[in-house]
């Protein structure tokens, strides 16, 4: 006997018979006849009829091979589902360690630029003169019972403007300033119920790069406007510190001092604003003059007075309209007023509770807000407060220089 025609160890009885029946219809081989297929099945069979069984396509030979493959194919289809499902999971991971490996270099590269800022920071700190803050003549002021803001915004230093309806230049920066300074200490002079002085600086101090008609107009390069913006606000803090004991300061980033004339490019922390704010902290230090860090973040400072809770925003990013309800949603928080510049005039309005106050610009109309026909006149706004909140809105014209 053939030994290709015994049954195979753990060869089941119907892949045997179908084996046999194969080798019998493909091959035709002499020494296999379908007695023989009888006799090693063990069929009570007539080999005539077990032969004329397979000669159709519905056989048992034919059946066979079809259900033999459509399994085959089955089990592709089941490997193949498995595969994809296992290829899906591997680009899943394969992405996130992407998005981890992309958040890490934006990390490295956030804080590569904070550093460098910062190194710059303190080169113009090493470069300013002396602070001297030792002259101090305050008055008796026991009945002291309100608090003075003063609200700085929209400076644009900087820029070199000669239109028909304004003028402006480092020098009129400088003289404007000083108006709103003897403005500043005439209040507090001839009102001793002013206990303390909050300063606020709400962003834009300079001009920075972010319109094509702004690094036209521009005359400083944006180093030295912060340095130059950075001298005089500390003069301005100092002056004011010379006839009242308590001030402080609170400022939140504007949108013209990004790095980046593209926003997009540009993250919150590259913003020139903060070496402003840290010249500022770093020439205070040591002093009676508090510089407050950021309470919420670079672009969100509250402060508190007589137990109520106010914020300063500059105002890009928000709709005007709805600021109260979306900035109290942000923070949790409820607010006696906000704060705002950016939109370059003075704007009062009630928001279920909440007053939104907006600075005029500091710089008055450039080409730019002629363009788009935004012009108004050029002022800052001071604030009498007390327990009841904001007594009194003074809001002081700075064209008269």
């Amino acid at each position: 006997m053939n030994q290709e025609y015994t049954r195979r160890e753990g060869e089941n009885y119907l892949d045997y018979a179908m084996r046999l029946i194969s080798i019998k219809k493909e091959t035709r081989p002499n020494d296999l006849d379908w007695c023989d297929i009888v006799d090693y099945l063990g069929l009570d069979y007539n080999p005539d009829s077990l032969r004329k069984s397979q000669d159709s396509q519905f056989g048992g030979l034919a059946v066979y091979k079809e259900m033999q493959k459509r399994i085959a194919n089955n089990c592709d289809d089941k490997l193949h589902k498995q595969l994809s499902v296992e290829i899906n999971e591997l680009q899943k991971i394969k992405q996130s360690i992407s998005d981890e490996r992309a958040a890490l270099n934006r990390i490295i590269r956030e804080q590569s630029r904070i550093d460098s800022i910062m190194e710059l920071a303190d080169k113009c700190v090493c470069s300013m003169p002396p602070l001297n803050i030792d002259e101090f003549h305050d008055v008796d002021r026991i009945i002291g019972c309100k608090s003075l803001i003063v609200s700085l915004s929209d400076f644009h230093y900087g820029l070199e403007i000669n239109e028909f309806n304004n003028k402006y230049n480092k020098d009129i920066f400088h003289k404007r300033l000083e108006v709103l300074l003897s403005a500043v200490i005439k209040e507090i002079t001839y009102d001793l119920s002013i206990k303390n002085v909050v300063v606020l600086g709400i962003g834009d101090f300079i001009a920075g790069l972010i319109h094509n008609v702004i690094r036209i107009e521009s005359r400083e390069n944006v180093i030295q406007q912060v340095i130059d913006v950075s001298e005089a606000l500390i003069d301005f803090i100092v002056n004011i510190r010379k006839s009242i004991s308590d001030v402080s300061y609170y400022d939140c980033i504007g949108n013209h001092s990004r790095l980046f004339e593209e926003k997009d490019n540009c993250l919150s922390k590259e913003s020139f604003d903060l070496l402003i704010h840290y010249i500022l902290e770093q020439r205070f230090s040591g002093t009676d003059v508090i510089i407050n860090d950021y309470s919420v973040n670079e672009k969100i400072s509250e402060f508190c007075l007589f137990g109520k809770k106010y914020a300063i925003v500059h105002g890009d990013g928000f709709n005007i309209n709805t600021l109260a309800k979306d900035l109290s949603s942000m923070t949790k928080n409820f607010y006696e007023a906000i704060f705002i510049g950016h939109i370059h005039h003075v704007f009062v309005e009630e928001q279920n509770g909440t007053l939104v106050i907006s600075n005029g610009t500091f710089a008055g109309n450039d080409e730019y807000a002629n363009r788009i026909n935004k012009t108004s006149v050029p002022s800052q706004n001071i604030f009498i407060v007390s327990e009841n909140g904001i007594e009194d809105i003074k809001t002081i014209k700075l064209n008269i220089v």
